[in-house]
């Protein structure tokens, strides 16, 4: 029989089968969210990233200026399984994210991409990998910054006098008159 679209149980598979699982963390979620909209290449149709899956985690992107690209290393965040590369379009990976997806399974370079819930499922398919933008000693990176470095150094923007908070008024009730 004909087919025209892929069978499904080779593009859904099953998460125990990923070759390599990335965990985000909030802190790296939201990091990703302020920072993927605005990497090199966000004019090009398939807006490319490369999740360079490894010792470390990071996420480069270019274009085609010759300037060198921009990475973002996310320090918060765990890898599981083996070191991978893969080209993606950024625009799947930030809508995973609002959609509350932590968990990102890959089972290949040219496989389906897998986020699941209890609640759903969202995958995608990645770009070719000829387009992975390799690491170089010349990109801007840009790093998360770790939680525990976060919460023990705190920054404090000292309020000026005009604009501290004033205390409460004092209300006063009018007392009760009796006549006799």
């Amino acid at each position: 029989k004909d087919r025209r679209y892929p069978a499904v149980d080779h593009t859904i598979w099953s998460t125990s089968q990923a070759m390599t699982t990335l965990a985000l963390s909030p802190s790296d979620a939201q990091f990703l969210s302020e920072h993927l909209p605005e990497m090199p290449g966000r004019d090009d149709d398939a807006q490319p990233i490369t999740l360079d899956l490894g010792q470390s985690i990071a996420i480069r992107a270019g274009d085609s200026t010759g300037e060198p690209p921009n990475e973002l290393r996310l320090r918060n965040s765990g890898l599981s399984g083996q070191p991978l590369r893969v080209c993606i379009d950024r625009r799947f990976l930030e809508r995973a994210i609002r959609l509350g997806f932590r968990q990102v399974y890959f089972s290949g370079p040219d496989q389906s991409i897998q986020c699941m819930s209890d609640a759903a499922n969202y995958l995608w398919m990645p770009l070719n990998s000829d387009s992975c933008i390799p690491a170089s000693k010349n990109a801007v990176v840009i790093e998360s910054i770790p939680v525990a470095e976060a919460s023990a150094s705190p920054t404090t923007i000292p309020i000026s006098p005009s604009l501290s908070p004033k205390p409460p008024m004092e209300t006063t009730t009018p007392a009760a008159t009796t006549s006799a």
